[in-house]
């Protein structure tokens, strides 16, 4: 009978024991993913760090390129949800009712783009913008619509940053929004003028591509 006790109250230390194990196998694994975890945490907030510093010091540097025109209010240089983006009035980039860049915006453009090459890893993303005004009789037969207009005016824009200024294509991409997405009102005349632009967006590499 002592002997069938014995052997019994070793069993359950010895599960006991088999079960401690686990238990201690299961804390060392979880501390080592909490590990892991924070690790990582700390290395994405080094980027994000790092990120923003070379986003403020690529601002500013547009800043002091474009001074003269961000001071006519021709050029708005700001950060959306934390991309970097340069706003140019359509009439510094063009000649009215044509979508080929002119002398001064081709200047504008080269300190853009010189100054946007220079970050690693990103897509530069320009987009065409115009007013909510329709497409005069005179243009209609070259562009139907203002998407025509503002995916042409987009397109020749992006060709210039390649051609010109030997940015990688694949860290390009053009798109037109028409009258879309406006950022002032279409019923005046300094609201209309502010909606004919070119936006010229900083991506991560990854998202300009989808």
């Amino acid at each position: 009978s002592e002997l069938g006790e014995e052997r019994i109250a070793h069993a359950v230390a010895r599960h006991d024991l088999d079960t401690s194990r686990s238990e201690v196998a299961a804390l060392q694994a979880r501390i080592a993913e909490l590990t892991a975890d924070r690790e990582r945490l700390a290395q994405e907030a080094r980027e994000k760090a790092e990120a923003l510093e070379a986003m403020q010091r690529t601002q500013k540097e547009l800043e002091e390129r474009l001074q003269q025109e961000i001071a006519k209010g021709s050029v708005l240089i700001s950060q959306q949800q934390g991309e970097l983006v340069v706003d140019v009035l359509d009439k510094i980039v063009f000649d009215s009712g044509k979508a080929e860049l002119n002398e001064r915006g081709k200047k504008v453009l080269r300190q853009v783009g010189e100054t946007l090459s220079a970050v690693p890893d990103k897509v530069i993303l320009v987009a065409g913008h115009t007013d909510g005004l329709p497409i005069s009789d005179k243009l209609v037969d070259k562009f139907p619509t203002n998407w025509e207009l503002s995916t042409a005016r987009a397109t020749n824009v992006v060709r210039f940053l390649q051609e010109e200024l030997g940015i990688p294509g694949k860290r390009l991409a053009a798109v037109g929004y028409a009258e879309f997405r406006p950022v002032a009102t279409n019923r005046t005349k300094a609201g209309r003028s502010r909606n004919r632009r070119i936006e010229v967006r900083l991506l991560p590499l990854q998202q300009g591509r989808r």
